[in-house]
């Protein structure tokens, strides 16, 4: 893992209280303590940025951000799309009439290769997530969103996007 890596997830965890990450990240690492100290550390040599002008959201993407991100299954109908989303979060699709390419969130653990949709998605989070931290750190960019995968048939049906939905939601903006 690179340094930069590394320290941009590190600061993005502990600055938003999310140790959480840090353990799913340091199952990489055999010290979890230690992991942690580099953290702390690096932290602890870290200031704000001055001078950097933020632009104000708009009011849509304000209200957007405050409902929290969600997911649906992307639905077409008679060649109309009926359920889209603002992310696709799944693998390559080019089937009824999609083309959607590979999405950097999608689950590369697949229900029948797992044993199961439930096993996939503990995959996706335990082990797939563990390994990308680049993935964690860009999280809030999902803030807000209606994210879209084939899993969702049901809202009880099990897809690696309730895990993404969980924990952007979870995070502080």
């Amino acid at each position: 893992m690179r340094r930069c890596t590394f320290n941009k997830l590190a600061k993005f965890c502990l600055a938003k209280q999310h140790t959480n990450y840090v353990h799913i990240i340091s199952r990489n690492y055999k010290d979890v303590i230690k992991v942690q100290d580099i953290v702390a550390e690096w932290l602890s040599k870290t200031e704000p940025v001055e001078g950097v002008a933020r632009e104000k959201p708009s009011a849509t993407t304000q209200q957007q951000a405050k409902k929290g991100a969600r997911v649906v299954r992307l639905q077409r109908k008679g060649g109309q799309v009926v359920q889209s989303c603002d992310v696709y979060i799944g693998r390559r699709w080019t089937m009824g009439g999609w083309n959607l390419p590979q999405s950097k969130w999608a689950n590369p653990f697949t229900a029948r290769k797992a044993g199961s949709a439930a096993e996939a998605v503990r995959l996706y989070e335990e082990d797939h997530l563990s390994k990308r931290p680049d993935l964690l750190a860009e999280l809030g960019e999902l803030r807000g969103k209606t994210l879209g995968c084939w899993c969702k048939k049901k809202p009880s049906d099990p897809c690696h996007g309730d895990v993404l939905v969980r924990l952007v939601n979870a995070t502080p903006e």
